[in-house]
């Protein structure tokens, strides 16, 4: 389960209708379709809609009753378990969800960018505190560059979905490509949350490149002033790296910039 985000996220970001993943891995004979449906929600809230079983067809004996087993794992989800003649309905319910979620488009509040750096996996990556009740896909420096756009004030795709803010990484750690990417969509509009950006591992030769790094605005704080005020999103164009808490709480966003926003001067 720990990497079905990336999947889901690639979906929505490259305009995929299908985000499959394997299922059920490390399910027991000892589990109910019950205990399972919790797995399959899981999966279905962070965005899969299509499940590939694991090792379903690994049962090739007739007598072997509830099946075998291999290399520690049960592959409980065979014609030999004594509940597999019940389980139609289990069945049909993730069938429905799976043909549900394909339909329309997602509605996401965050992207979150996992810069370029190997591996780019949520895995590698602490991501903020996001309190439940908001999502987010995580997303790589090419579909920054070659998916998103500015418009209306959001993050937006090709395909029409888009998103209302965009979170960088925690480490400041992104390519001068990107950086000029998103401050001229910054320009455009958008709300960009995360620390001041600095010099990535490929622009610390060339001295100009890193001085493009000093003019990103200041951290929260120093040169941006934020109010707690009852709205969705954040007004200002720039929130800058100020606690990940104190930006959402109770499910609203509650920041909103009392100055004038301070744009990135970008070469």
């Amino acid at each position: 389960m720990y990497d079905i985000k990336e999947c889901s996220s690639s979906a929505h970001l490259y305009n995929k209708y299908i985000a499959s993943a394997e299922a059920y891995t490390d399910a027991k004979y000892s589990h109910s379709t019950a205990d399972l449906k919790t797995l399959a929600d899981y999966a279905f809230a962070w965005g899969i809609n299509e499940f590939v079983i694991c090792a379903s067809a690994y049962q090739p004996w007739l007598n072997r009753y509830p099946g075998n087993t291999g290399g520690g794992r049960h592959y409980c989800l065979n014609r030999n378990n004594t509940w597999w003649e019940y389980s139609a309905p289990f069945w049909d319910y993730q069938a429905r969800i799976a043909y549900v979620m394909r339909k329309g488009k997602p509605a996401i509040d965050l992207c979150v960018y996992l810069g370029g750096n190997a591996p780019v996996k949520i895995l590698t990556y602490k991501l903020p505190d996001i309190p439940g009740g908001y999502d987010f896909d995580a997303f790589t420096s090419d579909a920054l560059l070659t998916r998103m756009s500015a418009r209306n004030n959001r993050i937006m795709l090709p395909d029409g979905t888009g998103y209302n803010m965009m979170v960088l990484p925690r480490d400041g750690d992104i390519t001068l490509d990107a950086l000029r990417k998103i401050a001229g969509m910054v320009k455009q509009g958008i709300r960009v949350y995360g620390p001041k950006p600095g010099a990535h591992f490929d622009s610390n030769r060339d001295t100009g490149k890193q001085a493009e790094y000093t003019v990103w605005p200041m951290n929260c704080g120093e040169k941006i002033q934020l109010l707690k005020v009852s709205i969705r999103l954040v007004k200002g164009l720039f929130i800058g790296g100020c606690l990940w808490r104190k930006l959402l709480k109770r499910r609203l966003l509650f920041l909103i910039s009392q100055c004038k926003p301070v744009i990135p001067k970008i070469i």
